[in-house]
């Protein structure tokens, strides 16, 4: 019965077999280590047995047509030195901990996959582009925070000392009130701010201001915010305007703003710069039309760019379902329902049922309510 370890490609050297087992179209392999003396590694004590736990591995090789499952038993031991109180738990090497996979799926999935006659490139997504320079900008903010609240606290000090108490906190200033609530005013794209000239009451400020008052406000606060908040336009706009151009178009307006933001002398754009430099062929081809289609049938002549947010949108489906679900056990039930929810027809190799299969009701009329029961 051992030489099925062989035939499994199992590393493992100390390791046995104690019973094979099927089950419909699945064989269920028993594996457990050959029983040794254990010594705890710390204190060279003898171990002994505290149970053993039955962890359940697919197995990537089929055998005589059948699905491959591993039942593996993993034993813990512990320690008999009462001063130590170590334990230790089975090492197998063919499964990592907390995985149901075992090693050998990743490379076959991959061997599987390979084609030599094809060839990939890397696409930056513009997205994550933008990301890097949006929450550059907010760690910025957050540090400009972080010295108008220190003014705070050193106020907050003083009155302490002024009246004679013991207060931990104090009021947030105006200042601290708009970097914490306005911030959006640097974060957001200008052309996505709703101006009004209307003055709205401001309860934190205790103010009539509209929103033109507030951004001068707001800009005010650090002498950098108005050249980042223009550099930071000038790259949204080459990453809206120059999709589908030439990729040397592309190339050299690209090299222009590397230079620029290089020579702004702010430490955001020339890391930005840095990280454009880094990841410039990329970002190049994520300019490119590959002709993806826009999902709006009265404009199948748009394109989109290329980006993984409709596979992270995917993704994020069995994620919500196993979430909503607490934990799922039945694999059939669940890619059944992923499969339902992603459907394009009304019904996945099934034949519809009719109103009177689904209903079973009788359509008799109901009697009058005795109201003296």
């Amino acid at each position: 019965m051992n030489n099925i370890i062989n035939f499994l490609c199992l590393p493992d050297n100390d390791i046995e077999v104690t019973n094979i087992e099927i089950i419909g179209d699945t064989k269920y392999v028993y594996i457990r280590k050959i029983l040794t003396p254990m010594f705890c590694p710390n204190c060279n004590y003898r171990m002994h047995s505290k149970g053993i736990r039955k962890r359940s591995i697919r197995h990537p090789i089929f055998q005589d047509g059948y699905k491959l499952v591993l039942v593996v038993s993993v034993r813990r031991w512990e320690c008999q030195n009462d001063e130590c109180d170590g334990y230790i738990v089975d090492n197998f090497s063919f499964f990592d901990k907390g995985k149901q996979l075992s090693n050998l799926t990743p490379f076959m999935v991959l061997e599987a996959l390979k084609d030599l006659n094809r060839t990939a490139v890397s696409v930056a997504d513009s997205f994550h582009v933008v990301s890097f320079l949006v929450r550059s900008i907010n760690n910025y903010i957050n540090e400009v925070q972080k010295r108008y609240q220190a003014i705070d606290n050193q106020r907050r000090k003083e009155k302490n000392i002024q009246n004679n108490t013991y207060n931990k906190t104090i009021k947030d200033s105006d200042e601290v009130k708009l970097l914490k609530s306005y911030r959006f005013f640097l974060l957001k794209n200008n052309d996505e701010i709703e101006y009004s000239s209307y003055r709205y009451f401001r309860k934190r400020f205790g103010a009539y201001l509209n929103t033109q008052e507030l951004e001068k406000k707001f800009m005010e606060l650090d002498d950098k915010f108005e050249t980042i908040r223009d550099l930071k336009e000038e790259y949204i706009s080459f990453n809206s305007e120059y999709f589908g151009k030439d990729e040397n178009e592309v190339r050299s307006k690209l090299e222009e703003l590397i230079n620029k933001y290089q020579d702004s002398n702010i430490k955001i754009f020339i890391d930005f710069a840095n990280h454009l430099k880094n990841f410039k062929e990329q970002i190049i081809l994520s300019f490119k039309d590959f002709g993806v289609p826009v999902k709006d049938k009265e404009r199948e002549d748009l394109h989109r760019r290329l980006s993984n947010g409709p596979m992270e949108g995917f993704n994020l489906k069995p994620k919500n379902l196993k979430r909503n679900s607490r934990g799922l056990d039945n694999f059939e039930y669940t890619r059944n329902r992923i499969l339902w929810s992603e459907r394009e027809n009304a019904h996945i190799l099934a034949i519809p049922k009719s109103e009177k299969e689904v209903h079973t009701y009788t359509h008799k009329t109901r009697g009058p309510y005795n109201k003296n029961k």
